[in-house]
């Protein structure tokens, strides 16, 4: 295959539903957005793909490393946004995007790092992420967090990963707020 880059943006303002569905049910309007693995199914390989965008995606965190490590020799530049991660039917184990933040910044040697939008995990991981507002510049959280998958260094998300003793306290004593950059969202 000589494809090289890829740019995926499943929207769901094209889809109408099937009747008796309704858009406003959370759980109808995840089933509208498309999955990791139906898009790229187990072994999927691009031998020469560099540049990977994927903006309104649901898919399970084992599924997606896998796809992105298999990539990793040749993967330069990555966009993320309007993603959900779910749950994994074999582990069981929630999902959590502070954890495929860390294993990008591991496994992949990426040149450049883009996330936008939303990403969310369900229940306890919903960020909104912009780069308009006063918190636009290298200091703001977005920054910091894809500075971090590109080159390494101390997580700036670390406190808030799922299971983490600051997750716990962060639910007791009050929500991670992030900056105008990289905020946290009500949850579902």
């Amino acid at each position: 295959s000589c494809l090289q880059d890829l740019e995926l943006d499943f929207q769901c303002s094209q889809f109408y539903p099937p009747r008796g569905w309704s858009l406003d049910d959370d759980e109808n309007l995840e089933m509208l957005r498309s999955s990791i693995s139906e898009i790229f199914p187990k072994q999927t390989h691009f031998p020469r793909l560099g540049r990977l965008s994927l903006f309104g995606f649901r898919g399970e965190e084992t599924h997606l490393l896998s796809f992105l490590r298999r990539h990793a020799r040749t993967l330069s530049v990555l966009q993320f946004g309007n993603a959900r991660l779910i749950s994994d039917a074999c582990s069981g184990i929630q999902p959590c995007w502070v954890r495929v933040i860390r294993r990008l910044q591991a496994d992949l040697d990426l040149k450049e790092m883009r996330f936008a939008r939303l990403l969310a995990n369900g229940n306890s991981q919903r960020w909104n992420i912009s780069d308009l507002g006063e918190y636009s510049g290298p200091d703001c959280l977005k920054a910091q967090v894809e500075h971090f998958v590109v080159h390494g260094g101390t997580c700036p998300l670390e406190d808030v990963a799922v299971g983490a003793q600051r997750d716990r306290e962060t639910k007791e004593h009050g929500s991670f707020h992030g900056d105008d950059s990289w905020k946290c969202c009500k949850s579902f």
